[in-house]
């Protein structure tokens, strides 16, 4: 007996980056979706997250963020079949000429595959 069963059909994702810079800035904020993940334009939160969705990236750009202020959005995706068992996200904030700053990655379970045999018991009189 072998099955794939799927845990999630979406999950929401929601993206925190704390401007610490001590300074008001512009930024870019991406996260790319690995595969199995399909991004939700129809989604009522994807709709009012002001993101940008193009070839597999969630971006935001030229945000303003002033100092010590906390960048929040929400996005949903939809998992497939090509998902992998565990995915791992992450986002990455750029501000202005600065190295990407990443975020924390999230390992999300979304499949368990269960094995076994099965055994056809039978009385013996």
């Amino acid at each position: 007996l072998e099955f794939r069963r799927v845990l999630f059909r979406s999950i929401t994702y929601t993206i925190e980056w704390k401007n610490t810079t001590g300074e008001d800035v512009t930024a870019t904020i991406t996260d790319t979706l690995t595969k199995g993940q399909e991004y939700l334009a129809d989604n009522k939160i994807n709709k009012q997250n002001g993101a940008e969705y193009k070839n597999g990236v969630v971006s935001w750009k030229d945000v303003k963020v002033k100092k010590g202020e906390i960048f929040k959005r929400s996005f949903v995706v939809k998992v497939t079949d090509e998902a992998a068992a565990v995915i791992e996200n992450k986002a990455v904030v750029k501000v202005g000429d600065n190295v990407n700053i990443e975020t924390n990655t999230t390992e999300i379970t979304t499949k368990i595959d269960i094995s076994g045999t099965k055994t056809d018991r039978k009385s013996v009189v």
